[in-house]
């Protein structure tokens, strides 16, 4: 099938990709992972293409079904209470193979690419058997790491999925290790494309200086994120005579837990607690910024920290997963471990340093990796190879600024 596919295909012409996601922007959720919607946004210019968004997911409170959404030609989104992953799994699978007979034929596609495997691909065999294309998958879930958070013998459902020799490609390298990790499996066939940080709010602007002692943070109030070593680390600063500030940005269920520590070490008039703000309100948070701070134990890739330095924004960040693979001493600095011993100690030392870092250098440079044009091209370089029978490119190397 694959071969007969391949004579029919007309090289000089785009090729045409069918995405099917599992997470997209929709009616519940209208900015929920935009970093999946942007990586098919920045392929647009290269190739054909329809979305697809297929999805059940547990839910609180009534069920709700929708078969349209803003950011795909076809939806299937259920949202029911349920924890019972095997249903999630049939539905999914129902809803899929709906999707696909029901398709208008008219419309013939190349490839398949899967934007998060589980539980789209459980079937896996049976799928690509259908399609009777060649598939893809794109993946950026971290739950790998944290192996599901459990360990029930349904993980072998998600594991085999990746023991098809379907290519895959990752966010990062750290990403792809987790995967290879959980499954057992080597990922010989595997490209790390970046997230793509839009251009449209971040960017340098070399008119708005940094402000001395202003720090900024953005991060879901959960797991992973450790935003007490970052109160502590500015309660040490004080107590050393700095005048730091820090201003976050963020919502989640560890906010309460957040505002006690606040109120505890009397951080009062230290942190500012900004909510939700949008694309152009954390662009400006950032560039005003002496440094990002970003402290988790563990992060797949971290937009947040992407962002920072295409601003040209010096970042202060965990030396955890992906971001390790962008971010390095020339454009901020790797924190070795979260303690706040270790966290002080570096913001003391390199204090004056990140003031006086090249901002638009360190932009320029993070601007070429993760811009929509540097990714979607990229991107459609690694489908050609797919098709061409060919493994995709080797994993992206970090830029040296």
């Amino acid at each position: 099938m694959r071969s007969r596919h391949h004579e029919q295909r007309d090289t000089t012409k785009p090729i045409r990709v069918l995405h099917i996601c599992n997470w997209l922007p929709n009616r519940l959720g209208p900015h929920e992972v935009p970093f999946i919607l942007r990586h098919i946004n920045a392929l647009a210019p290269w190739v054909e293409q329809r979305v697809w968004h297929v999805e059940v997911r547990p839910a609180t409170g009534r069920t709700r079904f929708f078969l349209s959404g803003p950011h795909a030609d076809r939806t299937f989104l259920l949202a029911f209470p349920t924890q019972r992953w095997r249903l999630i799994e049939w539905l999914t699978l129902t809803f899929l193979l709906f999707a696909w007979w029901t398709r208008d034929r008219r419309q013939r596609f190349d490839l398949v690419n899967v934007h998060i495997a589980y539980p789209l691909l459980v079937r896996t065999r049976f799928l690509t058997k259908l399609f009777g294309l060649p598939v893809v998958i794109t993946e950026h879930w971290s739950a790998y790491h944290f192996n599901f958070g459990t360990s029930g013998k349904g993980l072998d459902r998600i594991r085999s999925i990746f023991g098809r020799g379907i290519p895959l490609i990752t966010v990062s390298q750290a990403l792809r290790r987790d995967i290879e990790r959980f499954s057992g499996i080597k990922q010989d066939r595997s490209l790390v494309i970046d997230n793509v940080v839009e251009g449209e709010h971040f960017e340098h602007i070399p008119a708005i200086p940094p402000q001395e002692g202003r720090f900024f943070c953005a991060m879901g109030w959960r797991h992973p994120k450790r935003p007490d070593v970052l109160f502590e680390t500015l309660v040490a600063l004080r107590d050393r005579g700095s005048m730091a500030t820090l201003r976050m940005a963020g919502s989640g269920p560890g906010m309460q837990q957040a505002l006690a520590r606040i109120h505890e070490l009397g951080l009062q008039d230290s942190v500012e607690l900004l909510g939700q703000l949008t694309s152009a309100e954390i662009a400006d948070e950032i560039r005003q910024a002496h440094a990002l701070l970003h402290c988790s134990d563990y992060e797949t890739y971290s937009a947040i920290c992407a962002e920072a330095l295409v601003c040209g924004t010096p970042v202060i960040a965990s030396a955890v997963g992906g971001i390790t693979e962008y971010l390095d001493d020339t454009v901020g600095i790797p924190v070795p471990d979260n303690e706040v011993g270790t966290w002080t100690r570096l913001l003391i030392d390199n204090w004056q340093r990140m003031l006086l870092i090249d901002r638009k250098k360190v932009s320029t440079h993070m601007r070429e990796r993760t811009s929509s044009y540097a990714v979607g091209r990229r991107y459609r370089n690694a489908l050609i190879s797919v098709l061409d029978d060919a493994s995709p490119l080797d994993p992206v190397q970090r830029p040296s600024p």
